[in-house]
């Protein structure tokens, strides 16, 4: 039937079991958006299922994502799923998580009430379920073989259809994707994402005329070692208000870094600017960047919203499950923090230079799942020894990503035997996103219509 949020496109849903080994459990709702192909007067090519990222987030945000790849509207219609605990698909309303908290502590306590309200289907919502939903849509709607097209953490759920169901694939699409196998934990701990964040911004910085810095990286890393050193404080004055007081510490600064010009969905910041701002500060006027903190960083309790827009008990149910840690699922809680506390130590002090252990840990929570209950059946995102498919696969980083830098995503290619990995100059997050340009679009197309990607020059050079 037509969708009332969009008219171009059908919505639906199907119910699938709660739990598959318990039918005692339940159904629940799994809703869906279909973009129906554009050319009807030749057979419509292999339909491309989407998941969105987040996790947390529902199907139209990466349907809005797909449509603005025009080469693959005329021939194949886009099925994009909310999965299960996101938008229509019974999205989790966790209330201590969903309006945010002050610091771990909350942040603990808040995951643990999750758990408990969500009880025995807290081990539902990972990566492995969702792709058996994927599987039973296709089913519903009548496709054989489908393409999948997913960016950021909806690839995990990618890699989990993947192993599950090769037989029903055609082509795969990793847009800024995570590895899902995490042994050495580098995901998790953000291992090398400050050493990737100073260069992409240092290279966005470069590209831009109106960046007036002669050594960016150096720029950056001196803003960060002063802010480690004392946080910046100041006034700034709102229009039609009184002066606010701003603070600017390490890991304001980290946030503020990663929204450089990096994210369609997510908002971003002009790269000129920032680095202007950062230039400004180190010659003495703090005004600058003060003003840009002010409009783009804020406290956890500014973060709530509906649940169906964004679920952030869906977020921690997704990455509580499908994600590695240091310590063994059925540990007790003591343990976890024991083992958790032992890795954090065993890290090397300059782990996260220019920013400091401590300050790292206030934006990245590894321990964001220390007090979520022990599975009482683990569902892994892929089983293990399992088989990733020899299916035509292409993987897309963005060299201007700071969200999943091509680093991340790199690692990818390791687990498919006949993927082309490449990294699209100028191009952020996700790749896909039109305001880098057509590439990534046009690469993707190639690959969905002829299952290879021939020409690959426009990934070299930034539109």
């Amino acid at each position: 039937m037509p969708c009332e949020v969009r008219g171009d496109l059908k919505c639906g849903s199907i119910d699938v079991p709660l739990d598959r080994v318990n039918p005692g459990a339940g159904s629940i709702p799994i809703a869906f958006y279909l973009h129906e192909h554009t050319d009807t007067s030749v057979p419509p090519a292999e339909p491309i299922f989407a998941t969105p990222g987040g996790p947390g987030s529902g199907g139209l945000n990466v349907m809005e994502v797909a449509l603005t790849i025009d080469t693959i509207l005329a021939h194949h219609d886009i099925v994009a799923i909310d999965p299960r605990g996101t938008g229509q698909s019974g999205a989790i309303d966790c209330p201590d998580l969903q309006n945010g908290w002050a610091n771990p502590r909350e942040l603990q306590s808040a995951v643990s009430a999750c758990g408990e309200q969500l009880g025995d289907a807290a081990d539902r919502y990972g990566a492995g379920d969702i792709a058996m939903d994927v599987e039973a849509l296709r089913r519903a709607l009548g496709y054989d073989q489908i393409d999948y097209y997913a960016f950021s953490y909806g690839t995990v759920p990618e890699q989990a259809y993947a192993v599950r169901f090769p037989e029903h694939l055609h082509a795969l699409v990793f847009d800024a994707g995570l590895v899902v196998t995490d042994p050495a934990h580098v995901w998790a701990w953000r291992l090398g994402l400050p050493r990737a964040l100073i260069r992409e911004v240092a290279l966005m910085c470069r590209r831009a005329a109106a960046c007036h810095v002669s050594d960016p990286a150096a720029t950056v890393r001196w803003l960060v070692r002063r802010l480690v050193a004392e946080p910046l404080r100041g006034r700034v004055k709102r229009p039609g208000g009184r002066p606010l007081a701003v603070m600017v510490g390490e890991a304001d600064v980290a946030t503020l870094l990663q929204s450089v010009g990096t994210c369609v969905l997510c908002g971003q910041i002009d790269p000129a600017q920032f680095m202007n701002a950062a230039a400004s500060f180190q010659r003495g006027d703090r005004q600058p960047l003060l003003r840009i903190a002010d409009l783009h960083t804020s406290g956890p309790g500014d973060r709530a919203r509906d649940p169906t827009d964004f679920s952030a008990g869906a977020n921690i149910a997704a990455f509580c499950n499908d994600q590695d840690f240091v310590w063994d699922r059925m540990d007790p809680i003591p343990v976890r923090r024991s083992k958790l506390d032992a890795a954090e130590k065993a890290l090397p002090k300059d782990a996260y230079s220019p920013f400091s252990l401590r300050g790292w840990r206030t934006l990245v929570s590894p321990g964001g799942c220390l007090t979520w209950p022990a599975p009482d059946r683990f569902e892994p995102a892929v089983p293990a020894n399992a088989v990733f498919p020899d299916v035509p696969t292409l993987i897309l980083a963005g060299d201007s990503d700071t969200i999943v830098p091509p680093e991340v995503v790199e690692t990818l290619h390791d687990e498919f035997p006949n993927a082309t990995f490449l990294t699209v100059a100028g191009a952020a997050h996700p790749v896909t996103g039109p305001a880098w340009g057509e590439c990534a679009a046009e690469l993707v197309g190639q690959l969905f219509d002829t299952l290879s990607v021939d020409d690959t020059s426009c990934s070299k050079t930034p539109e």
